[in-house]
């Protein structure tokens, strides 16, 4: 930054560790944007890329055996309580003393010995990071600063703006973000007297307004959505700057600086090539707006569906790789709105631009809407799968069956789209007797990309945590972390918590029953990256092959004939055995089988792996290779000749 830039700086906007790496900050992107246009001096600063560039220069320097890297800063992050503690330092909070029994805590939680090793080194970098950053944002002479806070960042956060608030006491604090949403945000205006303003929830239509009247020394404009220090005039009521966001008069983020600030780091060269652009095209959750999952605790005051109309969505889109000349981009949407199905993705992919996109989305979805993801660029999602059991799913209030989720599996792996998964367990009321039915299912899906277990968290605004006594459930407070972390009262802390305790009313431990899938889980996860499972599907004249390289290097090659083929292509994206018989009576194949025939031959490729069964429907769980990825899939590893085999049955 130059000195004339400074000069002119009036609003710097921070976002604190521990921040993703390869992400610039969405919400300072957008900030900045809307104050410069407002005619508000503003700079950013993402001081994660900061923070992380300074430890491993650090470590360097200091020629630690073995230095720490971004590596070590992404396993932090994404364990972002840990996070939080490392940054509890004086003055905000000298945890000196209770430093044993936090370590304690977390080789009781479970964690590795070399995360909490890593989680003391970069502990040790903390202080002289923080005196440093206070000295240059100093020298900047900014009248107002403003920090967001998502996850591990709050403390991060409150730690640097205590500290510069001691050095200029006239600099105002304006604290907002996710962990300012709801009680939360009260909790740090309450809590921590130097943090002069918080923004609870969307602050587009409120942060010029506010932001002027603070460099002017002027009263606040008066909104729900905003809480002030005593020291300024607390605003009460609400106005119409607190309506929601229309998404088509959303703004383009200005990523400028992060990457400014990336290629000056000594991180660029491995960072650079990670880094995904994100880009939000709508907010809130249309699912949860109708059935919200009982676990979620997303959107907690933006529930609301709203999307960008589609001609917007793609010009933002384009503008951000115009402007940046990158290709890989991380949509933020909770979900991705079902129109954009029909209309941003196929305009993506007529114009022909190689993008590479993250979207989250919904497992209900079809084979096309699958090809049209794949076809416009989006090679990752993230689709809510949650369980392989329906009666779990159910509980949930998902809205989708194992079928629907396997399904989608099997699609995503015939088109090179990339999964990210969680399989959860330890709802209450959850039946016992489903995880091991799902262990043994997992022992057919070995070649469809696998999940992380992860147990059921109790997380503010999810159903679960606003009633739990109506889910068998009794909250009993903020996680461990949160007392290690915050210098604050007890109620403090569990307003300022969006994690928590709980126990269950009348269920077993999870634990006692859930080993068995997480052996099996394991095993399916080493399956599929050390040995590139197979199980695909070839069609010939009347005849299906089913080639199976599933656990072992040998290869099995099941030859359905006649009718046998037709049975499993009427099963290929999931059928009840009524639609398997009308399948064949609509055929013109004589010697047609009856009901019992066809049940008995499906029975036969169920034990034989081939086929998912879900009550009286049926889905083959064999791939069949797309036109883009026949090539690479029949050269692959040039298996051994195949050892022929019949289901015997129905030809």
């Amino acid at each position: 930054m130059s000195r004339q830039q400074r000069d002119k700086t009036s609003v710097l906007l921070v976002a604190m560790p521990w921040a993703k790496l390869e992400h610039p900050s969405i919400q300072l992107g957008i900030l900045k944007t809307i104050l410069d246009r407002g005619g508000v001096p503003t700079q950013t600063w993402s001081a994660y890329l900061d923070f992380a560039d300074h430890v491993v220069r650090s470590e360097a320097a200091a020629e630690a055996a073995p230095p720490l890297t971004h590596l070590d800063y992404d396993d932090i992050a994404s364990n972002y309580h840990i996070g939080d503690w490392i940054f509890s330092v004086p003055p905000f909070h000298d945890t000196a003393a209770k430093s044993l029994a936090y370590l304690d805590e977390l080789k009781r939680a479970g964690l590795p010995e070399n995360l909490i090793s890593a989680c003391l080194r970069f502990r040790a970098h903390v202080p002289k990071f923080l005196d440093r950053a206070v000295g240059d944002i100093l020298r900047q002479k900014p009248k107002v600063i403003g920090f967001t806070t998502t996850f591990g960042q709050t403390v991060a956060s409150l730690v640097l703006s205590k500290m510069l608030k001691l050095r200029d006491p006239d600099l105002k604090i304006v604290f907002g973000g996710a962990n300012c949403d709801g009680p939360m945000g009260d909790a740090i205006i309450r809590a921590f007297d130097w943090v002069d303003v918080v923004v609870k929830g969307e602050a587009e239509n409120v942060v010029l307004p506010l932001f002027r009247s603070l460099l002017s020394d002027k009263k606040i404009p008066e909104s729900s959505l905003v809480r002030c220090a005593s020291s300024i005039a607390r605003c009460k009521s609400a106005s119409a700057q607190d309506r929601p966001v229309l998404m088509d008069e959303a703004v383009i983020p200005d990523y400028s600086e992060f990457f400014s600030r990336l290629a000056e780091s000594g991180l660029a060269p491995e960072v650079r090539a990670e880094v995904s652009i994100p880009f939000e095209t709508s907010r809130g959750c249309w699912w949860g707006a109708k059935h919200h999952c009982t676990f979620c605790g997303l959107n907690g005051s933006t529930m609301a569906f709203r999307s960008m109309s589609a001609s917007v969505a793609v010009a933002h889109l384009l503008e951000l790789s115009k402007r940046y000349k990158a290709l890989r981009f991380h949509a933020v949407d909770n979900i991705i709105d079902p129109n954009y199905l029909k209309t941003v993705l196929p305009d993506l992919a007529e114009i022909g631009v190689d993008l590479d996109l993250f979207y989250e989305i919904k497992s209900n979805v079809q084979h096309s809407h699958i090809c049209t993801l794949s076809a416009a660029g989006v090679r990752q999602i993230q689709p809510g799968i949650e369980s392989l059991s329906t009666p779990i799913l159910k509980l949930m209030k998902k809205g989708v069956s194992a079928l629907q989720n396997i399904r989608l599996l099997r699609w995503c792996e015939e088109e090179g789209v990339k999964v990210y998964w969680n399989l959860l367990y330890g709802f209450p009321g959850e039946p016992v007797d489903q995880y091991e039915a799902m262990a043994d299912l997992a022992l057919s899906l070995v070649h469809l990309q696998p999940p992380i277990l992860a147990r059921l968290q109790l997380q503010r605004f999810s159903p679960y945590f606003d009633k739990p006594h109506e889910h068998a459930l009794e909250n009993e407070g903020p996680v461990f972390h949160y007392a290690f972390a915050y210098p604050c009262s007890s109620s403090d802390l569990f307003d300022l918590a969006y994690d928590f305790n709980y126990r269950y009313v009348n269920h077993p431990d999870p634990e006692s029953y859930v080993a068995p899938l997480r052996a099996a889980l394991d095993a399916w996860r080493t399956e599929y990256t050390e040995h590139q499972p197979r199980l695909i599907c070839k069609r010939g004249p009347d005849f299906v092959k089913l080639i199976d390289r599933r656990w072992s290097a040998a290869q099995q090659e099941f030859v359905l004939q006649h009718n046998e083929a037709e049975v499993y292509l009427a099963c290929e994206d999931g059928a009840s055995i009524e639609q398997v018989l009308r399948r064949l009576e609509n055929g013109a194949r004589a010697g047609r089988p009856d009901k019992k025939q066809v049940l008995d031959f499906l029975d036969l490729l169920h034990a034989a792996r081939l086929v998912y069964r879900e009550g009286d429907m049926y889905l083959g769980l064999a791939c069949r290779p797309s036109s883009r990825r026949r090539s690479a899939v029949q050269s692959a590893a040039n298996p051994p000749p195949p050892a022929s085999a019949r289901v015997a049955g129905l030809s």
